[in-house]
């Protein structure tokens, strides 16, 4: 159960589940960059899998691995040798990651890469004693004497490890570092990290690294809901994902005035690395920009709108000292929107209050569109002063859609400890407290609202971490 702040959402999930239906969004196409094929920060994750849950992935992959027992031998890191003792598959390998601080998954997927061994039904005998590969060069027997040592299950793994755990901690001691550049069968490759040039050190060749990267992002890439505001730890970067692609934005403005800053979650450059470029975010939400022919725009959102003459400027109210000169190509990403016109109505957008009834309306470009709670106000328009007009002011604007959460917003109802995240305008399930906190959301960013107001946004995929 999750404390008591933060309410279980794990029943509830079960019954949306059974009603709605929902698929599980596929993974996205990533492609191979020889430079970088692992984060270290996914590298040295120990706690990344528990024991249950690497028995529980070895139970889906359907190996035989899931049964296999092995004897525990081999060194420490203080190299006294481990106490022998059975254990199964799931043992040995969270055992070993604990002890060398390196991921669980990382240990799966060298096994898979190097012996197929998470999903082979039938492995050998030679298969379970030379599992990663350590100590065996190529070209190299089997049988040869100067390897014996290495020979077994769990050493295989814990040698592994180990090995690892020395790169990391030493690099300089190691022909592959990260920065600088090699040639790799007849690939130029300069390693961007340290956890890549580790890789190249164990196996020094593009094909067995490409099928650890390739293995890796289809077990374990984690996929980030659209409208995810994220960020690399150690790094000032902040990216918005939009469309399967990671869109940088460019200025401190162009964030401030278009997200919450408290929205940024940390990922792994793995995942980051997971999303194609898309275009730049680079200025400042409902700024009046102009460009080399004099033309004068407002920009909302992705859109630039033009504004079609002096007049109309000059009637809506604004200062020409509020108008910034930009270059061409930081306009040529933003879409064309609708031009504001003599005709245009609070083309910038304003809240307004019935006088009479109290409800709250976003009215713009001559259309007004309910808002139907508090919290929907404060998340989309904070800061924004409330208007207030007659309703037969509010009368002569037709009524839109009501306004719906912005995507990235944490939200669940006050009749429902089901938790969501907002995605495109739909809801998306966030099935329990360890798919939360690993997609790096925080309980403070949870917004509690009314199940009216939450019941106008559609019912989404399942989030899946």
């Amino acid at each position: 159960m999750l404390p008591n702040k933060k309410i279980s959402i794990v029943t509830v999930f079960f019954n949306i589940l059974a009603i709605s239906c929902l698929a599980i969004p596929s993974v996205l196409a990533v492609d191979f960059n020889p430079n970088f094929i692992i984060s270290d920060e996914d590298l040295l994750d120990p706690g990344s899998m528990s024991q249950a849950t690497i028995q529980k992935f070895l139970q889906e992959k359907g190996g035989a691995l899931v049964d296999h027992t092995c004897i525990s031998e081999g060194k420490d890191q203080n190299g006294n040798q481990i106490a022998s003792q059975f254990l199964t598959g799931a043992q040995a390998i969270y055992e070993v990651a604990q002890r060398w601080g390196v991921s669980p998954k990382f240990l799966l997927v060298l096994l898979q890469k190097e012996q197929s061994l998470v999903t082979d039904p039938a492995p050998t005998e030679k298969d379970y004693n030379w599992a990663t590969g350590y100590g065996v060069c190529d070209g190299c027997s089997l049988d040869d004497p100067a390897i014996q040592r290495w020979k077994g299950f769990y050493k295989q793994i814990n040698s592994a490890a180990a090995q690892y755990d020395y790169y990391m901690d030493h690099p300089s001691e190691f022909p592959y570092q990260a920065g600088k550049s090699y040639r790799i069968d007849n690939t130029i490759v300069v390693p961007t990290n340290q956890a890549t040039a580790a890789m190249y050190n164990y196996t020094p060749h593009i094909h067995g690294n490409k099928n650890f990267f390739n293995l890796w992002t289809q077990w374990f890439l984690r996929i980030y809901p659209d409208g995810s505001l994220v960020q690399v730890k150690g790094q000032p970067a902040v990216w918005y994902l939009q469309g399967g692609t990671k869109r940088p934005i460019k200025s401190k403005i162009a964030l401030v005035t278009r997200f919450s800053e408290k929205q940024i979650i940390t990922i792994s450059q793995s995942d980051l690395d997971a999303y194609s470029t898309g275009w730049p975010i680079n200025l400042a939400n409902y700024s009046l920009v102009k460009n080399s022919q004099g033309q004068i725009y407002l920009i909302v959102d992705d859109t630039r709108r033009l504004i079609t003459s002096l007049k109309v400027f000059k009637k809506i109210g604004w200062n020409p000292e509020e108008v910034d000169l930009v270059a061409d190509a930081d306009l040529d990403s933003f879409w064309e929107g609708d031009p504001i016109t003599e005709d245009s109505v609070y083309p910038q957008g304003a809240l307004a209050q019935d006088k009479t009834t109290g409800g709250v309306y976003f009215v713009k470009d001559g259309t007004k569109y309910p808002i139907m709670s508090k919290e929907i106000m404060k998340v989309n328009y904070p800061g924004k002063n409330i208007i207030k007009l007659t309703s037969a002011e509010l009368d002569k604007y037709p009524t839109g859609d009501p306004i719906k959460l912005k995507d990235g917003t944490i939200v669940k109802s006050t009749d429902s400890p089901a938790v969501y995240v907002v995605s495109n305008g739909m809801l998306r399930v966030i099935p329990d407290e360890k798919a939360f906190t690993s997609l790096g959301y925080k309980w403070s960013n949870l917004i509690t609202t009314s199940a009216k107001a939450l019941g106008i946004h559609p019912l989404g995929d399942i989030l899946t971490p």
